[in-house]
């Protein structure tokens, strides 16, 4: 399975990475990328 998590303000990419280690560890493909906004409001 290919797997594509979106960090964010609210929670960070290196967060968002550890929380999918169970599945890279079963061998899935985890992408963690950030999707950065300059302020909460501009989400």
């Amino acid at each position: 399975m290919r797997v594509l998590a979106l960090g964010d303000n609210f929670i960070p990419a290196p967060v968002m990475a550890a929380g999918f280690t169970a599945l890279q560890d079963l061998g899935h493909e985890v992408t963690v990328r950030e999707w950065f906004h300059p302020d909460t409001e501009a989400l």
